[in-house]
Order: C-alpha cells, then sequence, then structure tokens
C-alpha cells in the first residue's frame, strides 16, 4: 500500500480505487557525481568529492472502475493531491507498506494514466526525489527506553536514550552521545534557562554565542536561531551535523539551562 501525506492529511491509493501493483523500483544506493578538475600540466584530476544526485521510484497501480464517472472522481482527486493550484507537481510525503516507518518527500514527474476510455488499466507513476534521503517517521526521543507505543513492523533500534539530551540539566562542561540510526543529521536544539556564554561543538563544528535568557531555539538545518520567539544572530553558527559515535561538547560560563535535542534518523 502506497500513502501520500500532503498538508497532515493522508491519502491511501487503495481508498482512491486504485490498486497497488507490488513492482518495485527503487534504487538501492543513490547515484553520486564525481566534482573534479583538470589541471595542466598535473596527471589525472583534483578530486573534490561528490554530489549525490537525485532519485526516481516508480510506482505501478492498477486502475479498476466498473463505470466511467467514479474513475474520472477517483483521477481528478489523484491529481488534486499530486497537484498545486496552478497544475504544477508539489512535494508530498510518501509512506508505504513494506517500510512504513520511513518517508520521503517527492513530486510527480511522469504519469502514464489511463485514458478515460479504458475501464480497466495499470499505470505508472514516477516521482523524483531533489532530496534522495528518506527520514523515520518517528522523532529520536519517541522510542527509547520507557515508550509505551510501539510498532512492531518496524525495525527500531531499541535499548537507547534517544538523543541523549531531554531536558539534559547543564550546570557545567557537559557531554552527551546522541543515538543514531544512519547518516548524519542536521538537528533542531533548543535551550532553556540562561547563560553569561556558551559552545555546543561536535567533531569541529561549533556553535557559540555570548549568552542568553529564556528560550534559545537552534535550527541547524535552516541556519537559523530564535530567542522567545526573535530572531537571532549567533556569534558563531558552523555548519553543525550530529555524527554517529561521536559525542556532543557544552561549554561555557555561568551555565544554568536544560537542553533538548530533536532530530529524525536518515537513510539513503
Amino acid at each position: 500500500m502506497i500513502k501520500f501525506e500532503v498538508e497532515d492529511k493522508t491519502y491511501n491509493m487503495i481508498d482512491l480505487g486504485f490498486k497497488y501493483v507490488t513492482e518495485i523500483s527503487e534504487p538501492t544506493i543513490t547515484e553520486t557525481k564525481p566534482k573534479t578538475l583538470f589541471i595542466p600540466g598535473r596527471i589525472g584530476v583534483v578530486d573534490f568529492g561528490e554530489d549525490i544526485e537525485e532519485s526516481k521510484v516508480y510506482y505501478t497501480f492498477l486502475a479498476n472502475f466498473k463505470e466511467r464517472h467514479l474513475f474520472i472522481d477517483a483521477l481528478n482527486k489523484l491529481k488534486q493531491i499530486l497537484l498545486d493550484e496552478y497544475g504544477f507537481p508539489k512535494y508530498v510525503k510518501i509512506i508505504r507498506d513494506y517500510d512504513p516507518l520511513r518517508y520521503f518527500w517527492a513530486k510527480v514527474r511522469v504519469a502514464s494514466i489511463p485514458r478515460i476510455s479504458d475501464s480497466l488499466k495499470s499505470f505508472t507513476l514516477e516521482f523524483r526525489l531533489s532530496d534522495p534521503f528518506s527520514y523515520s517517521t518517528h522523532e529520536v526521543n519517541d522510542v527509547r527506553w520507557g515508550s509505551t507505543s510501539i510498532d512492531f513492523r518496524a525495525d527500531y533500534k531499541l535499548g537507547h536514550e534517544g538523543s541523549g539530551a531531554v531536558d539534559l540539566p547543564v550546570k557545567g562542561s557537559t557531554s552527551f552521545l546522541p543515538t543514531l540510526d544512519g547518516y548524519a543529521v542536521q538537528p533542531y536544539i533548543i535551550l532553556q534557562g540562561s547563560s553569561s556564554s556558551f559552545a555546543i561543538r561536535t567533531g569541529t563544528s561549533y556553535i557559540t554565542h555570548n549568552g542568553f535568557s529564556g528560550r534559545l531555539e537552534i535550527d541547524t538545518e535552516n541556519y537559523i536561531a530564535y530567542l522567545n520567539g526573535k530572531e537571532l544572530f549567533l556569534q558563531r553558527f558552523d555548519e553543525f551535523y550530529l555524527v554517529p559515535n561521536e559525542k556532543v561538547h557544552l561549554t561555557g560560563t555561568n551555565m544554568d539551562f536544560k537542553i533538548t535535542v530533536h532530530y529524525r534518523w536518515k537513510y539513503i
């Protein structure tokens, strides 16, 4: 079963009358594009790493309607889900029954929709993933020791302490180890309290500021921070990732706050 989620509303294709055919066409590993530069007089090329390319997925459905007007009605509903008010493809969250606790964002690209004259025919939807990663449907702190809601269809990483920081008191130098399953993530960090100065470090990445009082929210993915609801420019704001098996360290002066770190596991 394939589900689309748009603006907090979930749509099952089977509820629209389209039966999902079990053929799956998804890349197991995302393609990468090498970044190289040829310098005259030098053998070979200089390697600057790789860029991750966009991905494509294909899903095949069976349209089975005894009456033509039912098919037209279902097709119009499908268009409203996949297209915006101007008729252009929009991002939808896709969740699959064979991997129920991961989702990804995609836009429909090509659709071999059956003709209205057809009452029974299979068709394929092609989706483009500009972000080739998928994400856990649950936030890291939702499933940990003490959690009471568990979906046994899912391959949870059980027996952990979540992000390692859920209202974690900080009154001096503090370290914690986030639990990561998958790849490096950019967290959402909340500090509640006060400090004359502080530094959050993981690896060689830093977030520092002279101090704060109240509620400080740091969105590392979008490089923005809010102090008591108002936008704040931090003294130092590096590209900040949580990396598997790497601790987060906090230092500063007159620190008296609690820290909570939120993120979702990230997969290819």
